[in-house]
């Protein structure tokens, strides 16, 4: 796990999980479906991520964030977090996708003075979202940065290149299987 002793800008290698169509399989779901599910997803998650030394996960609606400080460790728990949390939700006749990516984060505790998490914001977490909203269902996603820091052969997969907001250059990203 990463300690927090102070706000810092730093590398990270930030893992983002979202659950494929939540919004209308909720919609026609009891609520207290939807929450029990919500909350095993969310311990089934936070159990695989704090085991691989990721920091303690942040939880809004159907996504779950995470990030690390070792790139081979992010995507080996990606990889077994893709397998485990597909299993878990193929009963619930849902699906998750996953993006990886790297880069600058500011990290510290964030919020009011009642209410505060440990967290990181940055270009980095804009563009991680981008990669998992690219992601088709049960779909493991890295950026080609962290392609790159992994030295993964260039031949791993053709790239997918994904048009981001506001930016000049698109995103260039590659499918990672189950290892």
């Amino acid at each position: 796990m990463i300690p927090l002793t102070r706000v810092q800008r730093t590398e990270r290698i930030i893992l983002l999980i979202h659950i494929c169509d939540f919004s209308a399989w909720s919609e026609v779901t009891s609520p207290d479906l939807v929450i029990t599910m919500l909350n095993q997803f969310y311990e089934l998650t936070e159990k695989i991520i704090v085991s691989g030394d990721g920091c303690p996960p942040l939880f809004t609606g159907d996504k779950v964030m995470s990030w690390f400080e070792v790139p081979e460790q992010a995507v080996k728990i990606g990889q077994w977090l893709n397998y485990v949390a597909n299993n878990f939700l193929h009963f619930y006749g849902l699906s998750a996708s996953i993006g990886l990516h790297t880069g600058d984060v500011i990290e510290g505790l964030l919020g009011s003075k009642n209410t505060r998490n440990h967290s990181i914001i940055g270009h980095a977490v804009l563009m991680t979202s981008q990669l998992v909203s690219a992601a088709k269902p049960g779909e493991l996603l890295i950026s080609e940065k962290l392609a790159q820091v992994l030295e993964l052969p260039a031949a791993t997969s053709h790239p997918r290149v994904i048009n981001t907001r506001g930016q000049q250059q698109p995103l260039l990203a590659y499918t990672i299987g189950v290892r």
